[in-house]
């Protein structure tokens, strides 16, 4: 894993600035690569690309970035890793003369660009990746990003310098005026508790899609340009009617996952893995021990609060694969230690607060190994979430009465008096913790067409409520009009797999990790998993009230059920009552009139009320002021400071 960056100047300047500047924006980037870094400067091209490594595959000097292709065509800074880079090497080998310098994958990539191109390469790949590359002949800069969005990629115009990088901290590296906010990424935000791309936070500045790539004649490009990004891949091509025996789909994922679990655990330096003691990490882990002659680290951490403590039962799955188990119980103190840095390791408004468990088992990891394995995207492309239970019967209600019935049924429903107050509880037997009520979003569920369900569950606040006063976001989560043809449950996992996946989960699990300078990587996001995953029928996930039932199947022939067996916990920390406790006097300040006002854009007045219905403990509001004290923290870090 590493940190790339670059820019490329409309006006010719000294040399001196490109060097100079470069080394700044690259340097900013030193947490996610610590072991080395390298520059390469084109005057003559006004460009400049940059390179923080953190080394993982071939440690020696051959695996040096910005790295030249053999026929000195291409130069290239690269972050992540290709899984399959000893499969395209072969293939290589048998088709073109070769003679490797070293056993990079970054090398492999180059010999690819040159043989096969861009693309075709692109969609031979199989990892995690985000790539630019400098085409000398051609003169064209290629950004590209990998198919789900596990490696962050931003680019965008400061006056006349067109800048690129995994972070945005890049941008301090450049002498430009700071660019402003984007008020309608501003207002995602505070829909979802994350930004969605292809937006940022700042204006000018966006995110290159998953599953895109770029070719951009530099000599061509103009400041008011909008880039045009090809897709490579769609993961709405693998969705069909195919209907599959389950034990033979069930076979099946099982030689694809512990095939891709083989290529994932290659590297020169330790690897582990997180262990919650869930379906998702088990599995991965139960897959990894299978492979390994030796005994796999793993890694949990507990909280002495019982509803949010999952330690027990990472123990007792560790114990019984036999791996390497350490764990590690943290106090409220350790993590209200981290609230200060997050702006720093986040770079732009984020608010999923699971992120702060989340950095904690990074750190405790990092400790021992370099590179980690998780379970994410188990949910996502298994049907694990709750909001698809409750969509499903809320959808399997609203299919029972005609139109007109389901509206009178709304009606009656909104029209209880005080059923907010009754949410809070009915949400949390549910597992969930959104900050408005059930009982309102059922009643709008039954109004809905189907396209509009999904929207409703992932709104943090009523589509009504208006957090920014001027006009902002209303667009929506685009996407499930692209699979019409697949039930709507599909669809609504489909969203989640190209906007919440890439987003929230992998944005959350990318800096936490990368701020301690630790690879992640993530079988389940394979393309070869995902590819499968998509070609399932939902009853291969979805079986009556059981989520993931596939995946729990295959886990089921290496852990016994009465070790798994439980509801969902989510990985979290109890925000709720640390914010009526401990953190009542730092969210106090943060959440004052005063605060809150300087921005001139915000409704002073919601926020207010719903703070001091949180205190009351009348309502749950913990994620929605999660947002406001994280767009607080972020917006003193990086605006004022």
């Amino acid at each position: 894993m590493c940190g790339i960056t670059g820019f490329f100047s409309l006006n010719p300047r000294p040399k001196e600035f490109y060097t100079e500047s470069i080394k700044k924006m690259a340097d900013a980037l030193t947490h996610r690569g610590p072991d080395d870094s390298g520059y390469w400067v084109d005057v003559g091209s006004n460009l400049a690309l940059g390179h923080r490594r953190l080394s993982i595959i071939d440690l020696n000097p051959t695996g040096h970035q910005p790295m030249f292709s053999s026929q000195d065509r291409f130069v290239i800074v690269y972050n992540g890793e290709i899984y399959n880079y000893l499969d395209l090497k072969k293939e290589l080998d048998k088709s073109v003369s070769t003679s490797w310098q070293g056993h990079s994958d970054t090398e492999v990539l180059l010999r690819g660009f040159e043989y096969w191109g861009i693309k075709k390469t692109l969609e031979k790949m199989c990892g995690m990746f985000a790539i630019a590359v400098f085409d000398k002949q051609a003169k064209k800069l290629i950004l590209a990003r990998d198919r789900i969005g596990e490696k962050p990629l931003y680019y965008g115009w400061l006056g006349d310098i067109f800048v690129f990088g995994s972070e945005l901290k890049i941008l301090k590296g450049i002498s430009v005026k700071k660019p402003a906010l984007d008020m309608e990424a501003l207002g995602a935000y505070f829909r979802y508790g994350y930004i969605p791309a292809p937006y940022s936070i700042f204006q000018g500045i966006k995110k290159v899609l998953p599953g895109t790539y770029a070719e951009i004649d530099l000599a061509a490009l103009g400041r008011k340009d909008e880039l045009v990004f090809d897709r490579y891949w769609a993961a709405k091509d693998f969705f069909s009617d195919a209907k599959l025996p389950v034990s033979e789909a069930q076979n099946k994922l099982e030689n694809i996952l512990e095939h891709v679990i083989q290529q994932t655990m290659i590297g020169d330096v330790p690897i582990g893995a997180f262990l919650s003691g869930g379906i998702d990490s088990s599995l991965i882990v139960a897959l990894m021990q299978k492979a390994s002659s030796k005994k796999i680290k793993t890694f949990t951490i507990g909280f002495d609060d019982a509803e949010f403590n999952e330690a027990q039962h990472a123990l007792a799955v560790a114990k019984h694969l036999g791996t390497d188990h350490t764990e590690l119980y943290l106090t409220p103190n350790d993590t209200f230690d981290i609230i200060p840095k997050l702006p720093k390791i986040y770079d732009e408004p984020f608010a999923d607060s699971s992120q702060l468990p989340t950095i904690l088992i990074s750190t405790l990891t990092r400790s021992k190994v370099t590179v980690a394995l998780s379970g994410d995207g188990g949910d996502e492309l298994f049907a694990g979430y709750t909001r698809y239970l409750m969509a499903k019967k809320l959808l399997d209600v609203k299919s029972l009465l005609p139109d007109y019935l389901n509206q009178m049924a709304a009606n009656f429903i909104l029209a209880i008096p005080n059923i907010a107050e009754y949410d809070s509880k009915i949400l949390a037997k549910l597992g969930m913790a959104r900050a408005w009520g059930l009982g309102r979003r059922a009643a709008l569920t039954l109004k809905m067409p189907a396209d509009q369900i999904y929207e409703s569950i992932m709104s943090q606040l009523p589509l009504d409520d208006e957090v920014i006063l001027q006009d902002s976001w209303h667009n929506t989560l685009q996407g499930m009009h692209h699979l019409e043809n697949i039930d709507v449950i599909s669809q609504m996992m489909y969203v989640d797999m190209m906007t919440y996946l890439p987003d929230d989960i992998m944005v959350k699990v990318d800096r936490a990790a990368m701020s301690v300078s630790l690879e992640t990587r993530a079988p389940f996001l394979d393309r070869r998993v995902v590819e499968f995953a998509c070609s399932l029928p939902l009853q291969t996930k979805l079986k009556g009230k059981c989520a993931k039932s596939i995946l729990k199947n295959i886990l089921y022939q290496y852990v016994p059920r009465d070790l798994l067996e439980r509801p969902k916990q989510g990985f979290g920390v109890p925000i709720a009552s640390w914010l009526r406790g401990p953190l009542k006097g730092w969210a106090s300040d943060l959440l004052s009139r005063e605060m809150l006002a300087k921005h001139g854009c915000l409704n002073v007045n919601l926020i207010e009320k719903k703070w001091h219905d949180h205190l009351s403990g009348k309502k749950n509001l913990a994620p929605f002021l999660w947002e406001m004290l994280m767009f607080q923290s972020w917006y003193s870090e990086y605006m004022e400071s």
